[in-house]
């Protein structure tokens, strides 16, 4: 059997438009890199429940719920925070 040659990379220079283009997506890629995806599993009346919720506030229930909780989340650590703070 023959023997492969692999030889290292030919130089090739990005038109400015293809640069910035290739730019945008490694900064993408960054930020995909630095998200997390969570799964819930919920009842459907949860679900509806909180579906009603973020329609009065005119947004998908997703968002909805990822602000819920991020708010939830501030407010227990700073009470926790108080809570240490007088020990």
């Amino acid at each position: 059997m023959r023997k492969r040659v692999l030889e290292g990379p030919t130089p090739y220079e990005m038109s400015p438009e293809m640069d910035a283009q290739v730019t945008a997506m490694i900064e993408q890629a960054d930020r995909d890199v630095e998200e997390m995806r969570v799964n819930m599993r919920w009842g459907r009346a949860q679900v509806d429940v909180i579906k009603r919720a973020a329609a009065l506030y005119g947004m998908p229930y997703q968002t909805y719920v990822k602000q819920a909780a991020f708010r939830q989340a501030l407010a227990d650590l700073k009470e926790a925070e108080a809570i240490v703070s007088k020990l």
